[in-house]
């Protein structure tokens, strides 16, 4: 195994994966900015042109958690290569593509691929660090993530909207590229992880066994629901109430400034006052936040600064829920992580298909914040439900030691 060469914090080829994270992130999140424009390209419906996001984050959920099991032998360097390959291909082939139909299988070969990659990548940021500063190494290679929403997402929307949907695709294949072509040029060769560090399949699954977990990840499963009953829909739902292309992509632009913030803000919080009650604080203000989102009518500044508030608590919700799963699960601390990660693209893909149902029986893209509010309002009493029935279990634990 070749050595790492690090600076006082990690490797700088963290920021490759950044890269390619970045790619990632982009790739999944721009769709929704163009969705008015593609499902008139192709020729479908709005509802329809959903779907690509839903097949996406559906085949994402299920081979993410398998497909890092199977893959667990194989060397890092030509995993991650390989992977980002077939993505780039993926994505170049979605934008060359002449039939929906075409379309929604090259959605499901990118997820196939980024299902590959991210676990991989996870592990390598990982890898790329001393033990002291793995941390900071994963943080670092995920904010490409977060960073996808402020610059890539509003760039690949505008450009998308601009030059015509498949440029959007373009835009992310080119980004996946230059990622690769990074990584296979100043990437160590890296061992697959030791048999015993590296769980099988059936150990993946092992968490959701323990009823504490699932009481646990049940609540966040309906709250991504309520995120993507909207966010898929977002950018139909804007041009809409009459929002031009410019202004659409500034909204996204807001969006992704929240996201930021809210991911920066919610991890503070939840060390500072308990994640159980970031979680409750952040359900609460989103739920008030999406009624003033519903009646918000025409104002592109009252939507951009509604919608700054979604994403916001769209990213207060995730670092909160993962420190509370840790908190759950100690013992399963990566498993259940990657779980969760399953768990958001799981709720994407229901999200996505019930406000698809919905608009195909009259609901206007317009009115989707008051569906995500009523999912919302769902996950509010779930949460409070489950955390009463961890709450009890932890006492009856505690007797029962008595």
């Amino acid at each position: 195994m070749a050595q790492v060469t690090e600076t006082p914090a990690f490797d700088r080829r963290v920021w490759l994966l950044a890269l390619a994270f970045f790619a990632i992130g982009t790739d999944f999140n721009v769709v929704s900015g163009i969705l008015p424009s593609l499902a008139q390209s192709l020729d479908v419906s709005v509802p329809a042109a959903g779907q690509v996001v839903s097949s996406y984050a559906l085949f994402y959920a299920v081979c993410a958690p398998v497909l890092a099991g199977l893959t667990a032998h194989i060397p890092r360097k030509p995993l991650v290569v390989i992977s980002l390959t077939a993505f780039a291909a993926a994505n170049a082939a979605s934008a060359l593509s002449p039939t929906y139909a075409f379309l929604i299988g090259t959605r499901i070969v990118a997820a196939f691929a980024a299902s590959v990659f991210s676990p991989a990548g996870y592990g390598l940021a990982a890898t790329l660090a001393r033990a002291d500063r793995r941390g900071v190494a994963l943080a670092a290679a995920l904010s490409g993530i977060t960073i996808s929403l402020v610059v890539g997402v509003p760039i690949g929307a505008y450009i998308g909207n601009r030059f015509g949907w498949p440029s959007s695709f373009w835009f992310v294949t080119a980004l996946t590229l230059i990622g690769a072509a990074g990584l296979a040029m100043r990437l160590p060769q890296i061992d697959a992880p030791a048999a015993a560090q590296a769980p099988g399949l059936a150990a993946r699954f092992a968490p959701l066994a323990n009823r504490e977990v699932l009481l646990g990840m049940t609540p966040s499963l309906v709250w991504y629901v309520a995120m993507f009953s909207l966010y898929t829909y977002l950018g139909a739902a804007m041009t809409e109430r009459g929002m031009t292309k410019e202004e659409l992509s500034a909204i996204y632009g807001a969006l992704g400034v929240g996201c930021i913030a809210g991911n920066h803000i919610g991890g503070k919080l939840s060390d500072r006052i308990g994640s159980q009650r970031v979680v409750a604080v952040a359900l609460v203000i989103q739920i008030a936040n999406l009624v003033w989102l519903g009646l918000a009518g025409s104002s592109m500044v009252a939507n951009a600064c509604s919608i700054a508030i979604f994403g916001m608590n769209m990213w207060f919700l995730f670092p909160a829920q993962q420190s509370r799963l840790l908190s759950i699960s100690p013992q399963h601390g990566p498993l259940v992580l990657a779980l969760n990660n399953s768990t958001m693209y799981l709720g994407g893909a229901i999200g996505s298909a019930a406000s698809a149902l919905l608009i195909r029986h009259g609901i206007a893209t317009s009115n989707l914040p008051w569906v995500s509010c009523v999912f919302f309002f769902a996950a509010l009493v779930l949460f409070a439900l489950c955390s009463w029935a961890l709450k009890r279990s932890a006492a009856s634990g505690q007797q029962g030691v008595a």
